[in-house]
């Protein structure tokens, strides 16, 4: 028994460390990036996905944008929104659909 709690113990620490950290200017936990590009909120309950091919989706799987290969940010109609060249499209996806960050 004491062997089954232990590994899962281990196995949610393992799931939050490989997690990036959402802060706010003052250091507030907004939420967290996971390592399959899931999107979760403070309390870990996912708020959207982004997936490799660069869409982004909500909780519901619904389309929000796509972010492209060459940096161009653009909504779920194709109209470009803004443009995050050289950062990671799980990042880009934070700043531009998911948290309001101060």
């Amino acid at each position: 028994m004491k062997k089954t709690i232990f590994i899962g113990f281990l196995f949610f620490n393992i799931s939050i460390i490989s997690a990036q950290l959402i802060e706010s200017g003052s250091h507030n936990t907004n939420g967290y990036i996971k390592s399959d590009g899931t999107i979760e909120s403070s309390s870990h309950s996912t708020v959207g996905y982004v997936k490799k091919d660069g869409t982004i989706e909500n909780s519901s799987h619904s389309t929000l944008g796509y972010i492209k290969d060459d940096g161009t940010v653009e909504n779920s109609s194709h109209s470009t929104i803004g443009y995050a060249k050289g950062i990671k499209k799980e990042w880009a996806a934070v700043v531009y659909f998911f948290f309001k960050l101060n």
